[in-house]
C-alpha cells in the first residue's frame, strides 16, 4: 500500500529559496496518481545541494544548516502532499551521511525538519531515516540528542543488514 520514492532536495532547490516548480509538480503529480490507485506515498528527502553545503560537501552529506533542509521539506509537503517523508536515507552510514554517522547531527534535521512539515499539513507522517538494519545504538544515540517527539515513526532497512560488521 506504500511506495517510496527518493527526492532530490538539490533537484528540488538548485538556488536558495528558489524552487524547481516543475519538478515538485511532476511530484506532485506521482503522488495524485498512486492516490488514485489507492497507494500512499513515502519520501526520502536527502542531497544536499551546493549552496547549503557543510564541511562534508554537497550530495550525500549534511547541510551547514539544518533549516535549510526543513524549509524546503515544508515546501515539499505544502506543494505534494505525501503520506509521509522519511528525513534523509541511512543516516547511520557513511555512503548517505559522508564523513560519519553523527546521531547528533541527524537529530538537529529531524529536530528541524518536523516542526515545518507538521505546521504546513499535519497529516503528513514524518519518518526516521531507514537505519541499517536494527542500529539501536544510532536510534539512542539519536533519543539522547533530543529526538522524542520529532518524528512518528522509525525508519528501519531489515534488507541492508548484512552490511552491519559489529
Amino acid at each position: 500500500g506504500w511506495v517510496r520514492i527518493f527526492v532530490g532536495w538539490s533537484l528540488g532547490e538548485p538556488s536558495p529559496g528558489a524552487y524547481d516548480r516543475s519538478y515538485l509538480n511532476r511530484l506532485a503529480d506521482e503522488v495524485a496518481a498512486y492516490e488514485a490507485r489507492g497507494i500512499k506515498t513515502l519520501f526520502v528527502v536527502q542531497d544536499t545541494p551546493w549552496w547549503a553545503a557543510g564541511p562534508r560537501g554537497a550530495g550525500p552529506a549534511p547541510p551547514a544548516d539544518a533549516d535549510t533542509y526543513a524549509r524546503f521539506v515544508a515546501e515539499l509537503a505544502r506543494v505534494t502532499s505525501p503520506g509521509a517523508i522519511e528525513i534523509w536515507n541511512e543516516a547511520d552510514s557513511e555512503t548517505f551521511w559522508r564523513g560519519a554517522p553523527d546521531a547528533a547531527g541527524y537529530t538537529a534535521l529531524l529536530r528541524a525538519a518536523y516542526p515545518r512539515i507538521k505546521a504546513t499539513d499535519p497529516n503528513v507522517r514524518v519518518i526516521t531515516s531507514g537505519m541499517v538494519g536494527n542500529n539501536y545504538e544510532f536510534l539512542q544515540g539519536m533519543y539522547a540528542s533530543g529526538a522524542a517527539g520529532s518524528f512518528d515513526a522509525v525508519g528501519v532497512h531489515t534488507d541492508t543488514a548484512c552490511l552491519l560488521t559489529s
